[in-house]
């Protein structure tokens, strides 16, 4: 009933620092729980999560499990390789076809990204040119876009983008991360989210 993050987005709604680390939050103890249950979604994306109904604070509903696997530990030797998923939101290590289940957190970054300024940190004219900026372009946040947000959610951003899954952060680590355990209070003057909003416009 409450549709879904995509829709919000649709529908010119700007993620405060605050409501991002509200759905952030909730979407990160999912993807920990089917992590500790050897899941792996592999197409996490804003559309995929559902509202439970219209009011502020909603449940938030993971969806859409068909290209989701069971990769256990054991399996860890012999890593997936089929290329699946979203092209805005896919992992390097996807599009080199060799990865685990920290190809997950990779998409919760990208996610976390585009709530708090606007648009993703990697773009191109084709997919080509994307999948080679998602590959090699360094990870860069703009100082006008980002000068209200807090130095912890560049830290979180920073940690679920690392582009060597090796170094990236995992799912509980995400949970446990000092970010969601601060209050934050918006800086942003009506000017600065009105330009957030037309880059979601953009990117949408």
């Amino acid at each position: 009933p409450g549709g879904d993050l995509r829709k919000m987005l649709n529908n010119d709604v700007y993620f405060e620092e605050e409501q991002a680390q509200f759905y952030i939050a909730e979407i990160v103890l999912a993807i920990e729980h089917l992590h500790k249950f050897d899941i792996i979604h592999r197409d996490l994306k804003p559309e995929n999560f559902l509202m439970s109904d219209k009011s502020e604070g909603a449940e938030v509903k993971l969806i859409d499990f068909g290209l989701s696997k069971r990769f256990s530990q054991s399996d860890q030797l012999e890593k997936m390789k089929t290329v699946v998923g979203t092209p805005y939101y896919v992992a390097p290590e996807v599009l080199r076809g060799s990865y685990d289940k920290r190809c997950d957190v990779w998409s919760l970054g990208i996610i976390l990204f585009v709530f708090l300024c606007g648009y993703p940190p990697f773009e191109g004219d084709n997919n080509k040119e994307f999948f080679k900026n998602v590959l090699k372009q360094e990870l860069i946040f703009d100082p006008a876009d980002w000068k209200t947000v807090s130095d912890e959610a560049k830290d979180l951003v920073t940690k679920m983008l690392a582009k060597d899954p090796e170094k990236r952060i995992t799912a509980d680590e995400c949970s446990n991360h000092p970010w969601f355990k601060i209050n934050h209070v918006s800086e942003l003057h009506e000017e600065d989210k009105l330009r957030v909003l037309r880059r979601i416009a953009r990117f949408r």
